[in-house]
């Protein structure tokens, strides 16, 4: 059964895990002047596990969704009497709470300012933020179960596919057409401007052929990537904008 958290204080953590979200959650803490024990499976064994486990009142489970199933089954016996609490976007996890952070993590560290800004969304019926984190002043949001799913698929649409899709203009600039891609930046910065008056606004900041329905500039653009695979990611795209305007003008 689920634990909610008793005269907790800053020594009560320990993050497991050694991947970006860990290292990030590490970072935060610091910041914050919060003390943690931390453990990964790289660089420790077992019985500092066991160990650590015992000295701690809530269990941080920062590492992958591909393991975390199977560790919390491995050590349910372990972890019966302590909080647990994951970071997983889309899974739910008997034992655990889960608190998904509504941010990108690089390899590098970030300031404490943009930590502070991090909106976490929250599965329903979970103890209040404070309860776990009595020292962060992050606003956060609580999603039913059965949307988790969808709300992790938007997340990785919004930041990851724009990711590839960004990197492979730059990649392009300079491969094929021999421009430096440091040009694109000017461009990149305002289309992330536009898009943060379209959050406040919901007014949409679509430019380009697809905006003016300009088909004979999108068809010239096709021809232009015979041969690609990001021909067909156009298609789609084009498709897509089709699909939802008539969604919206019904």
């Amino acid at each position: 059964m689920r634990q909610v958290p008793q005269n907790l204080n800053s020594s009560s953590y320990l993050l497991l895990g050694s991947g970006r979200l860990a290292m990030h959650l590490g970072h935060y803490f610091e910041l914050e002047k919060i003390w943690f024990k931390s453990w990964s499976r790289a660089n420790q064994d077992e019985a500092s596990l066991r160990l650590k486990i015992a000295e701690s009142k809530i269990i941080l489970l920062a590492i992958s969704d591909s393991a975390l199933t199977e560790f919390v089954e491995a050590h349910r016996e372990l972890l019966k009497d302590k909080i647990c609490v994951h970071f997983s976007g889309a899974l739910q996890i008997e034992g655990a709470w889960g608190f998904h952070p509504l941010m990108t993590f690089s390899n590098e560290l970030y300031s404490q300012e943009t930590y502070r800004s991090m909106h976490f969304v929250v599965e329903k019926g979970a103890p209040s933020f404070k309860e776990f984190f009595p020292q962060l002043k992050n606003q956060l949001s609580y999603l039913e179960n059965d949307k988790r799913a969808l709300y992790h698929a938007l997340c990785s649409i919004s930041g990851n596919f724009s990711v590839l899709l960004w990197e492979y203009a730059i990649q392009s600039f300079e491969k094929d057409l021999g421009l430096n891609g440091e040009a694109l930046r000017p461009f990149l910065h305002q289309t992330t401007a536009n898009l943060d008056t379209f959050v406040k606004t919901k007014k949409s900041v679509l430019t380009g052929p697809l905006a003016r329905r300009d088909f004979e500039t999108i068809e010239k653009h096709l021809a232009s990537l015979s041969g690609d695979p990001m021909k067909v990611v156009y298609e789609a795209f084009v498709r897509f904008y089709q699909i939802s305007q008539e969604e919206q003008h019904r």
